[in-house]
């Protein structure tokens, strides 16, 4: 193989995963991998560029062999410009390469928004984490770059789904209701539904603020 890309949905490149692909000249890394362990670009000694669109502060790379990549660090690791410190401080001693600061931004966004998994069922902290550190992403980048990033209707929708998940209105006493009557924005609503002592409603999703609300009839 002289190309290669990685996915993703990919977490981890294992060990001596590509030994000794003399052919490789091009490798694509992508945003869901989070570790890299020793010797998985051994001997590949034929690459000119690696594209990583992983981020820094949860990436680990196992790596103390001047044989991968190219000798002299020859072979460039592209990655977003303001993010070019932190992997130089984090692996420039290690890692048999030279990291270079010119992947485009709106891109590499766009990759780690693809690794937004679905909304879990209870809150979770390491999802949490996830989706903070994508919001960091795309916050970190320029105003006309954030315009090339195709898919971030996926980070707004997938932010305001765990934050229903986590805030919804606790109702003290109550398990299963139907026929919620709420006021929003000073408006008042009818049709929402309360499980196991949360308001989860259609206008939720929508932004809307529930200040206040009764309880209609009981499910049978």
């Amino acid at each position: 193989i002289t190309e290669l890309v990685i996915p993703d949905n990919v977490e981890t490149i294992g060990r001596d995963a590509f030994y000794d692909c003399t052919s490789l000249t091009n490798v694509t890394i992508g945003a869901g991998v989070a570790t890299i362990n020793q010797d998985a670009f051994y001997y590949c000694q034929a690459v000119e560029d690696v594209v990583l669109y992983a981020e820094p502060i949860s990436l680990t790379w196992n790596e103390d062999s001047c044989d991968d990549f190219k000798a002299g660090k020859a072979t460039k690791i592209h990655v977003m410009a303001s993010e070019l410190e932190a992997f130089k401080n984090k692996f420039d001693g290690d890692v048999n390469a030279t990291f270079t600061g010119d992947l485009d931004p709106a891109e590499c966004v766009t990759h780690r928004i693809n690794t937004i998994a679905d909304v879990p069922e209870a809150a979770d902290d390491d999802y949490a984490a996830a989706l903070a550190a994508v919001r960091a992403s795309y916050d970190a980048i320029e105003e006309q770059d954030k315009q090339n990033v195709t898919n971030y209707q996926t980070l707004l929708d997938a932010e305001a789904a765990y934050d229903i998940l986590v805030n919804s209105y606790e109702v003290e006493g109550v398990e299963d209701i139907a026929n919620v009557t709420f006021t929003v924005d000073g408006e008042e609503w009818t049709g929402g539904n309360v499980f196991a002592g949360k308001v989860m409603t259609a206008t939720a999703d929508e932004g809307y603020v529930i200040t206040e609300f009764s309880v209609g009839s009981e499910i049978e």
